[in-house]
């Protein structure tokens, strides 16, 4: 499922041929696995958190068309409450309080 297109994980999804903690918990193992590599994923929140959501998802009905589907949001946005290195690998990073480059709650409502 790593190499399905969003599309297709979708209907994967709406159709019940997957759960949308199976593929978090895909795409968690994906991550482990290479991001020493390539460095991706700079902030990732916790997994287990991440794992919860994903389960709370699998009985709910779906919410459009990205219910479900993982996605990351790249480390130039303001997220309340999440590490913002500003693409910089010395891990520096900055906490903003609120959302203030993107109008408050652009990532949450991708959601």
């Amino acid at each position: 499922m790593l190499e399905w297109s969003a599309t297709e994980l979708s209907s994967a999804i709406r159709a019940r041929r997957v759960a949308p903690s199976e593929v978090m918990a895909a795409w968690l193992a994906q991550v482990a696995a290479v991001n020493g590599r390539v460095n991706a994923i700079v902030s990732l929140r916790d997994p287990e958190a991440l794992l919860a959501e994903a389960r709370r998802l699998d009985d709910a009905a779906p919410a459009g068309w990205l219910h479900g589907i993982p996605f990351a949001v790249k480390d130039l946005v303001a997220t309340r409450g999440c590490g913002q290195p500003g693409g910089h690998r010395s891990g520096q990073t900055t906490c903003p309080r609120r959302t203030t480059w993107w109008p408050p709650g652009c990532a949450g409502r991708a959601r």
